[in-house]
């Protein structure tokens, strides 16, 4: 199992095609999180846990995980930090 650090997720990356949206130019992806990291630590040195949870559905900017993609057990798998996440699916 690939395990994230800091406040970086793992994420598999949905098949379907991403979203444009128009007025920014940017094309969103989605995907599910498979597992998460501990948080970061804020400037007190106190850590901030992570509210992303595993088996959430999130929508990232495309660029947001800067070419930190992983193949693996033929399945592709993003790296993107919990600050880049623009929304969350809804229950």
């Amino acid at each position: 199992m690939i395990q994230p650090v800091s406040n970086f997720l793992l994420l598999e990356v949905e098949e379907k095609e991403g979203i444009i949206i128009p007025d920014a130019g940017s094309e969103v992806q989605s995907g599910k999180v498979t597992a998460v990291g501990e948080g970061m630590y804020s400037d007190q040195g106190v850590l901030i846990p992570m509210q992303t949870k595993i088996g959430e559905i999130v929508w990232f900017e495309k660029f947001a995980n800067a070419g930190r993609t992983i193949q693996h057990k033929n399945k592709e798998f993003a790296l993107v930090r919990e600050t880049d996440l623009i929304a969350k699916e809804g229950k």
